[in-house]
């Protein structure tokens, strides 16, 4: 763990670049090549940089994948209605007591009367006298 020697880092980087000859086709990470028709191995940056232009060129003609890709559903045909929500919006957002739905046009405030305070006690009934 560390430096390694100039030595090392170049016989590394020689293995590296001579894997595809050294391997079988159904070994490498990128088989027949959609602009060359080779099958080639990549590493490191290029596997990145080679699927983000495949996804762009799907995106581009607009084929099935590419609409799927852009729409950031799953592409290799699984089912979606119960799997693969993660990121997604999901339940109905209620709206507070006393607020407007949602897309419902807020009404004018309608004016509040105050209600009459009593100003004083009711009277007490006078008293009956007691029947005969």
């Amino acid at each position: 763990m560390g430096d390694l020697v100039e030595a090392d880092v170049e016989r590394i980087a020689k293995e590296l670049s001579s894997y595809a000859e050294n391997t079988p086709p159904w070994l490498h990470n990128r088989r027949s090549d959609w602009v060359s028709g080779d099958d080639m191995h990549l590493i490191s940056a290029d596997i990145q940089a080679y699927d983000r232009d495949d996804k762009n060129r799907m995106r581009k003609i607009r084929c099935y994948r590419g609409v799927r890709h852009e729409q950031g559903k799953k592409v290799r045909g699984q089912r979606t209605k119960s799997n693969g929500r993660r990121g997604l919006s999901l339940g109905v957002i209620r709206s507070k007591i006393g607020a407007p739905a949602a897309g419902a046009t807020p009404a004018a405030p309608a004016e509040v009367k105050p209600e009459a305070k009593p100003t004083a006690k009711p009277a007490p009934k006078p008293a009956t006298p007691p029947a005969k």
